[in-house]
């Protein structure tokens, strides 16, 4: 069991160091992390040099990498569709350049979605691709920008304070199992595991997730549990007990610890004895979405997986 941590857990002290997303991996190293789990808008822009750059720095400090791939593949509009399949499939080319061996992947349909946002940020990316790319302007630039750190937070609010209703659930899971299909061609081919995490959307309900997972019956595909996605009509607990068996990456969430170690939102311990009892053995991804010091939070965290595992 390997203990990764979450780029976007340690934005602020990220952004207070002055560190870039490649200086990341050796601060992680030195924390005690040994691995990082990194988004797809962050290497968006990225070209071969700053990939070979990424993987460099990474190799050369031992870190692990795990990539997040934000999209939704429930559109019946087939055009969208196949433009988010493209997007996913640039993600598995990344991937496979980084020596990635794992992606989480998110599925969409939700009523409120920042994928049409993250479209567009796309769409710009393919138009200046032929520019050519300052790798300190690349350094220096946030994490995230605020735009798109509000959008986040806004759904994060909603995701835990909305029923998992969907409207259309059927249609659009056919749509993500059609999506899925020819997405995993690419993965099978080079090796690489994804994992669906509970995430809004048609991902709500681990039901739904373990029903496309056992369509596609790919060796190739599993599940990303989330300790803190799970909206307000689903037990978490159970809903992780139902996903443990296919997990190929765990997301420890957590929103801050008090003085005894307890996180406010979730029983964390609780969280981490199912996957024990699943014999769980691959990467757990520290998660933090509270206030206050990220950093402190996130090795609490670490040292709790540790003492549960």
């Amino acid at each position: 069991m390997q203990i990764y941590i979450s780029t976007s857990s340690i934005e602020h002290t990220s952004m207070q160091k002055g560190l870039s997303i490649f200086d990341l991996p050796e601060f992680a190293r030195k924390m005690g992390f040994e691995g990082l789990e990194i988004s797809d808008r962050e290497i968006l822009r990225f070209d071969n040099n700053l990939l070979l750059r990424l993987s460099q720095t990474s190799s050369q400090n031992n870190c692990g990498l795990i990539l997040d791939v934000n999209t939704d593949l429930s559109y019946s509009n087939e055009n969208l569709r196949i433009q988010e399949i493209k997007h996913v499939r640039r993600m598995i080319h990344f991937a496979k350049e980084l020596n990635i061996g794992l992606l989480r992947i998110c599925l969409g349909g939700q009523f409120i979605s920042i994928q049409k946002y993250l479209r567009k940020r796309r769409k710009s990316v393919e138009a200046n691709k032929h520019s050519k790319l300052n790798s300190r302007a690349v350094d220096n630039r946030p994490l995230k920008s605020f735009g798109e750190g509000f959008t986040t937070r806004l759904a994060h609010y909603i995701r835990m304070n909305t029923t998992s209703k969907i409207i259309h659930l059927e249609k659009k899971k056919t749509c993500v199992i059609k999506s899925l299909k020819e997405i995993v061609r690419d993965i099978d081919r080079y090796n690489i595991k994804i994992g669906i995490e509970n995430h809004w959307g048609v991902s709500s309900r681990p039901e739904d997730i373990m029903e496309i997972i056992r369509v596609i019956n790919s060796p190739y595909l599993g599940t990303c549990p989330d300790f803190g996605n799970f909206p307000k009509d689903v037990d978490p607990f159970k809903g992780l007990e139902m996903m443990a068996p296919k997990a190929v990456i765990v997301h420890a969430k957590c929103y801050g610890f008090d003085n005894d170690w307890k996180d406010k939102r979730v029983d964390f311990n609780r969280c981490l004895k199912i996957f024990l009892k699943a014999g769980y053995n691959g990467p757990v991804t520290v998660e933090y979405e509270g206030e206050g010091d990220d950093l402190k939070n996130c090795r609490i965290a670490k040292q709790q997986i540790l003492n549960i595992f």
